[in-house]
């Protein structure tokens, strides 16, 4: 076989190795972008599953704040109504002393 009948088959496996070569680099650049897609997926998966968990620490906060204003509110309207009757209890006896001592004095009279 002379160098010229060799030409063909170097040239077979001089594309086949070029085409083996331009596969591994293109396997490769694939993983590194599934890498990249991968970590960047568990970035945002990371990233939501904080913000829920602050989300839902702050309506537990809320929720714990809505509760003590309501009880404030409740304890206020408590306070009243007992200012309320008190001074109902007042009003009631400072009549009744006035009716007794009005009777007092009609009947001194």
């Amino acid at each position: 076989m002379t160098f010229t009948q060799f030409i063909p088959i170097l040239t077979l496996f001089a594309s086949l190795f070029g085409a083996w070569i331009t596969i591994r680099i293109t396997i490769a650049e694939l993983k590194k972008d599934i890498t990249h897609l991968q970590e960047k997926l568990e970035l945002i998966t990371t990233t939501r599953n904080e913000h829920e968990k602050q989300s839902k620490a702050d309506m537990k906060e809320l929720k714990d704040d809505m509760k003590k204003i309501f009880e404030s509110i409740n304890e206020m309207k408590v306070g009243m109504a007992r200012m309320e009757a008190r001074n109902e209890g007042k009003d009631e006896v400072i009549g009744q002393l006035k009716d007794a001592v009005t009777t007092i004095l009609k009947e001194k009279k």
